[in-house]
Parts: structure tokens; sequence; C-alpha cells
């Protein structure tokens, strides 16, 4: 076994090597000054005086390393770095993201912890100028010598990242550097802000400018209507029960699947499927029209979209029931022909499954389907009144409306940066339903694109057409969430298990542990969220069970320490019969290698890194200076938008 497992030294301690300098620099010193005044062998005193010297350098040495080592306790102060500087770290590493400046944190950074911790971390606090500093400077001021840049592989946030932190601790500039180094590299870069950050969109659209992207920044916010692009929740989808799915999940509901809900979800599908016959694009509006009005004027002209297609001459046939049936006069007088029509001839010939679901909601009870969608109508209200309703129900034919017409597709295919602002601060409700929507259409487009990269390289090796799996590549997307607990759902955690294979990359940025579980209603589905992601940032938190989670998942090691006894031995059989024991013992404890009370001391801007499969890594994040600081509404060049050709309907 190695000595140095038995080696101990406070680092901490007074720097008493001072005192043997100086000795040894006397007495090299007196020895020249003898050696001058005397006739005895000079060889012998200056032989004397250079061992002197040589004590006196080494001395000097461990004195200059014990002063530098207690100086970078002080900590390092915040640091400031340009665009241009961080473009230049991207120079050299394009297949790795900087995370910041730090070095490695290992036991022997453990054992010092564990030191300063047995003593009082106060007093190597420098005295206090004006406002104290935020949280304990020490804790970097340890590694400080071995400090480096940051760099974290590509390759590795396949299994997405995980920043925790609380207010002000600095989220938003580590998120910075990390969208600016995303529209570096070409990537389509996806901002979900709830709380509407204006720093995260200036952020962005900064990078933009930087990269000459200008044009391809786009920005949606509900309290700026008249400068958000428009944006349809319901663009991506495979089958209409999806969107039927996606809406009726916003349904509130202490089971998921209580009667309400499973009805409102049954009559969503039943429109979506309508409207899909028709080859109409769902939208939140049209689906709040037939659900508040009925579905007469969509029951019409379906039955005679499949009439037209699957019975000839149905024209002639149905005149007869029509002439019965008042003549047809409404939607609801036609609804009531075309079902005893289809009932008597066509269910025989063409059976349809979609309009049968159209009749059973037209001949369902009014009052009672009122009681049952009594849950359902104040979701879809919320999201369709005022402007909300033209920003996620956009209408490609209104040609009075200039703002652009986008979805989460597009905004890859092309490589574009999306900030999204869902407003929670206003409206807490109405942005997280947002918020579920977008993930939902994100996770069917993250299917999507999942299923055709498999598919390419699937034909490739059966039949030799299409594209070889190195050929058809993916655009990278990175997707952040800032504040997710206010979006976290079911749907999240499929797109994390997803997204790794389809080349998007999520960052969920949170203030702790809990926030997940209070909104999920359990500690077992948030650490279904935490366990995909593999990589984490941790800067402050103060939470215990976020401390305590963290802490957990980091490797253990042993610290050493010093432990003093003393005791007094007096018997009465002699005055003189006393003794007295001194000892002292090296101890060693298994410990987290982080500490979980450490994470609630770091400074602002720092950080503790569990990355690439386990390495830690100690770092402070810079400052990004911009240029100038842009407005918060972009200025974009409106021009109509035609239907997108391109779209991910699978009819």
């Amino acid at each position: 076994m190695s000595s140095q497992v038995f080696e101990f030294d406070d680092p901490f301690r007074p720097i008493h090597e001072y005192y043997a300098l100086f000795g040894w620099l006397a007495a090299a010193i007196l020895t020249v000054m003898i050696e001058s005044v005397s006739n005895v062998n000079a060889a012998a005193y200056m032989l004397f005086a250079v061992v002197c010297l040589v004590m006196t350098m080494w001395r000097g040495w461990r004195a200059i390393h014990m002063w530098h080592l207690q100086r970078q306790l002080e900590g390092v102060p915040v640091s400031f770095m340009s665009r241009e500087e961080l473009t230049g770290h991207m120079d050299g590493h394009a297949n790795e993201i900087f995370l910041g400046f730090g070095f490695p944190w290992t036991q022997t950074e453990a054992q010092m912890t564990h030191i300063v911790r047995r003593t009082d971390p106060d007093r190597l606090l420098p005295p206090p100028e004006g406002t104290p500093s935020m949280g304990q400077p020490w804790l970097h001021g340890i590694g400080m010598s071995d400090e480096t840049p940051i760099y974290l592989p590509l390759d590795h946030t396949a299994g997405h990242m995980l920043l925790v932190g609380t207010t002000r601790a600095g989220k938003s500039r580590m998120l910075d550097t990390i969208i600016h180094q995303a529209v570096g590299r070409g990537e389509a870069v996806i901002i979900w802000d709830p709380k509407g950050d204006k720093g995260l969109a200036n952020s962005a659209r900064q990078a933009c400018m930087m990269f000459d992207k200008q044009s391809d920044f786009i920005f949606f916010h509900p309290a700026f209507p008249e400068s958000s692009w428009r944006i349809d929740p319901l663009k991506n989808f495979n089958r209409g029960t999806e969107l039927a799915t996606r809406i009726a999940s916003l349904i509130p509901s202490e089971t998921g699947a209580d009667p309400f809900t499973a009805h409102s979800q049954m009559i969503l599908t039943n429109l979506c499927e309508g409207l899909l016959m028709l080859n109409s694009k769902p939208t939140l509006k049209l689906l709040k029209r037939f659900v508040d009005g009925g579905p007469e004027w969509l029951l019409v002209a379906a039955c005679e979209a499949h009439f037209e297609k699957k019975v000839p001459g149905w024209r002639e046939e149905v005149a007869p029931y029509i002439a019965r049936g008042k003549g047809g006069k409404s939607d609801r007088d036609l609804c009531i022909v075309y079902e005893n029509y289809y009932r008597e001839v066509v269910q025989k010939k063409a059976q349809s499954s979609v309009l049968e679901g159209l009749f059973s909601d037209f001949t369902h009870d009014k009052q009672h389907q009122q009681k049952m969608t009594a849950s359902l109508t104040p979701v879809l209200t919320m999201l369709t009144a005022g402007s909300l309703g033209d920003l996620l129900s956009p209408d490609a034919n209104d040609m009075g409306d200039r703002r652009p017409i986008t979805d989460f597709s597009r905004i890859i295919r092309n490589g574009q940066v999306c900030y999204l602002g869902l407003d929670s601060l206003s409206d807490s409700m109405v942005g997280s339903a947002i918020g579920s929507m977008f993930v939902s259409d994100m996770t069917a487009v993250s299917g999507d694109r999942y299923n055709y990269f498999d598919n390419q390289n699937f034909m490739h090796e059966l039949t030799g057409a299409g594209q070889p799996r190195e050929e058809a590549k993916l655009r990278p997307v990175t997707l952040i969430i800032d504040e997710a607990a206010e979006i976290v759902s079911d749907k999240m955690v499929a797109l994390l298990n997803k997204a790794g294979g389809s080349n998007i990359r999520l960052i969920v940025a949170t203030q702790t542990i809990a926030d997940f579980a209070a909104r999920l209603g359990s500690p077992d589905k948030a650490r279904m969220v935490l366990g995909n992601l593999n990589n984490k940032i941790v800067l402050r938190t103060i939470d215990g069970e976020t401390q305590k989670y963290l802490s957990e998942s980091v490797p253990l090691t042993y610290v050493r320490h010093i432990e003093y006894s003393q005791a007094t031995d007096a018997k009465s059989d002699s005055i003189l019969s006393f003794g007295y024991r001194l000892s002292e013992s090296m101890k060693e404890t298994e410990v987290p290698l982080i500490a979980a009370d450490v994470l609630g001391c770091l400074a602002n801007l720092e950080f503790f890194a569990q990355i690439s499969g386990g390495h830690i890594r100690k770092g402070r994040i810079p400052i990004l200076i911009d240029a100038k600081k842009p407005e918060l509404a972009p200025a974009v060049s409106y021009t109509p938008n035609a239907p997108d050709p391109k779209s991910l309907h699978i009819h």
C-alpha cells in the first residue's frame, strides 16, 4: 500500500515555513559574515552557507506554495467574455460544447473541502466590501491553479442535460453560451421559456446577428401578439387520435381516465377524423366551433364526401329521403336524412367508422353532451380566446394577417432559431397548456424523424435503395426548456425517450427536483424524467431533497482527518499518583465526492458538472457581453405564407 495514503498535511494551517525560511537565510548571512572576519578555512564556511541557501530556497518554495494556495480561497471575480471570444473557443472544437472554465473534482478537492468544513469557512473569506459576496468563493479557489476550459463532446449530449439552480444562480447565463454555440454550429435551436425571460430572447437574437442569421430568428410570445409568429400546435401528427389525446390531456383530472375526459376525447377524435376526411386541417378554432355548436355542418360535408366517393348515383337515391325529411332545409334536417340513408343503404355497401362516430355525437342527448364536455369547453376557450386564437390557429388563407406562419417541423428543416415565451407569469394555466401542446407536437416531430431515419437505413440494407445511414444525416436540434416544471408531463418523458435517436438534444432547466414531483404528482414519475438526463450541471441549490439526489448520483470517496484526544488519570492512594495522556490519530471516512450541503454554498455563476458518463468538473460561467442590446420584439419581414407542402400529416 502506498505511503501516501497515510500522509496528511492541513493546507490551511499557519505557514510555519516562514520561520524556517528566515532562520536558514539568517544562518547563511551570519556564516558569510563570520567567514569574512575569521582566519578559519573559508571552504567549510562557504559550503555551509550554500547548504543554508538551498534550505532557504526549499522552504521558500513551500511557503510560496502554501501562500498561493490560501490566497486562492478568496475565489475569482466574475469574468466576462465577448461573443467573438466565445466563437474563438469553438474553433478547433466543432464537435464539443464549451461549458466554462474549471477543473476536475477528485478526491484531492473533496479532501480539501472536508478540511475547510471542519474549520470555520467564514474565516477564509476576505473582508466584505460593500455588498457581501453570494456563496462561498473558496469552493472554486481550491483548484484554481488547474483551471482549463471545460468541453462536453456533442456525442455525449444524446443523453440530454439537466440544469439545476436556484433563482439568480446563473442558469440563464449558462444557456446564453449554449445557445450561441448551437447557432454557430448551424443547428436548429428551439427555446421554450414559460416565464418569458427577455434575456434569453435577446441572447438568441444576438447569436443570430453574430452569425448573419437574422432572418432565421422566430419570436413567439402571447403578450406580444403583434410581433409574434403564428405557430400551430396541431400541425404535426400521424393519426387524428393523436390530436384528440393532445387536447384531452389538458383537461383537469385526478386520474386522467375519468368518464368526462374519456368522453371528451371520443368527441375530439370524431371531429378530427371528420375534418381529415374532408382533407381539412384540424385547428383549435374549428374544434371549438364544432364542440360548442354541434357537428351538423361537418357531418353533412363528411357524408356527402363519403357518398360521392363510395356510392355512385347517391344523389338520386337520397332524393326520396330528402322529400320525406322536410326537404332538408337545414343542416340538422340533412343530418337526419343522411343518417337514415346511410343506415338503410350505404352501411351495407361502404361502412365508415368516421361517419358512425359523428352520427353518434349528433344523436346524443344535447343536455347530457354539454355536461360531459363541461371540462373540455374551458380548455378550448382559453386556447382560442382573444389574440391567442389567431396565434395558435393560423389561417394561411387570411391575407389580412401578414404575420408569418410556421411549425416545429419547418423550423427544424430550415435550421432556424425559435424563441417561445409562454407568459406563465401572467397566466400560468394558459402558459402550461400551450407548453404541453408544444411538447406533444415536438414529440410527433421527433417520432417522425426517428422513423424516417431508421426506415432509410432499413430500406438501404434490405434492397440497396435509399440513403445509407452515414449519408442520411438528420439536422441536429438543440431544444432548451427553461423552468421545465411548468410543462413537464408524460409526453415529455416520451420526448426524452425518443429525442436521442432523432438527433434532438434536450437541455432541461429547473430550480428543484421537487418541482417535477409536484407537477407530475409522484416522486417516482419525477425520477422517470431525471433518469433520462445523463448529464447534470448543478448551480447553487438550497432545496435539501435536490441536494441529496444530486449528491447521491456521484461516486463515493474517502477523506482523512486528524483526531486528537487527551486524558488525565489521578488516584486517591497517593498524592503523586497523577497521569496525563495526549494522542492523535488519522481517521478515514467514506463520503460522496460532492457533499450535499456544499451545493447550497456555490457562488453565483459557479457549478458542478457530472458529464460524459460520470466525470465530475467544478466550473464557473463567464457572462457573455453583447455588442448592443436588441429590441425584445424582433423586426421581421412579414410575407403571406402558403400552406407547407411538406407537412408531417400521414392520412
